[in-house]
């Protein structure tokens, strides 16, 4: 196959043109690789495309390893369909998103620490508001949650509620059991506003929920703390 040019490209360069520029490398790592730009022409249906970017501007496909490269977005839009790029799971949707019921966490039962409140009971103040939530979950110390890889992600909101009378900045981490990779750490102080909650559970069969606070020099220590996590839901994983 004759090259017209080669040149050295990262991976993470080819995904921003495929998902129009959208931020794909903030916590991946980037490979180098050896490319070649030979005039693919591209047709589709029987009509010639140029294949372009969100902007307008012409992308050329390019060729590695014997692969074929092609801008997702540019292909995609030729073919009637819609592109989104979640950053938090680092998916990429062509066309419509698999819709999927939201699984209350009240219903998963934790094989060690508290239980999540799913009732009446679970109702508490906030910035002199009484707060009635789906559930409620006090992470009070450790929590351990088995998740068995079925969930993409964790929501909700975390508050510090009025009749808490410290002061101090509380927060929970989530972690990874298997790897004790720290997920997301969320933090609040009372009479401020709920915060939200979002932890992409992508390859997490365990999950530990650890409450604390944040120290003076900004780093989180395990311990009680008399914050709320609330209105919890994961979104399983779909599979066709």
């Amino acid at each position: 196959m004759k090259k017209d040019f080669v040149k050295g490209i990262a991976v993470g360069c080819a995904l921003s043109m495929a998902i129009g520029g959208a931020s794909a490398l903030a916590d991946t790592y980037r490979k180098f690789l050896e490319v070649a730009y030979t005039d693919i022409k591209v047709v589709v249906n029987g009509k010639p495309t140029t294949p372009r970017d969100s902007d307008g501007t012409p992308v050329k496909p390019f060729i590695s390893s014997g692969t074929t490269y092609l801008p997702v977005r540019s292909i995609s839009n030729a073919l009637g369909q819609n592109v989104d790029w979640d950053s938090d799971t680092s998916t990429i949707y062509i066309g419509d998103k698999l819709e999927t019921d939201k699984v209350n966490m009240a219903e998963i039962e934790p094989v060690e620490g508290t239980h999540i409140l799913n009732s009446s009971s679970a109702t508490f103040p906030l910035r002199q508001v009484t707060i009635v939530p789906d559930n409620r979950f006090a992470p009070y110390s450790s929590t351990l949650f088995i998740l068995d890889g079925k969930y993409s992600s964790l929501e909700g909101l975390f508050a510090v509620p009025d009749r808490d009378n410290d002061d101090d900045i509380n927060a929970v981490q989530f972690i990874n059991e298997d790897t004790d990779e720290v997920l997301a750490t969320v933090s609040n102080k009372r009479l401020e506003k709920a915060v939200d909650v979002k932890v992409n559970l992508i390859g997490v069969d365990k999950l530990r929920v650890k409450a604390g606070r944040i120290s003076d020099d900004n780093n989180f220590e395990f311990g009680y703390n008399g914050g709320y996590l609330y209105n919890l839901y994961l979104t399983p994983i779909t599979q066709k």
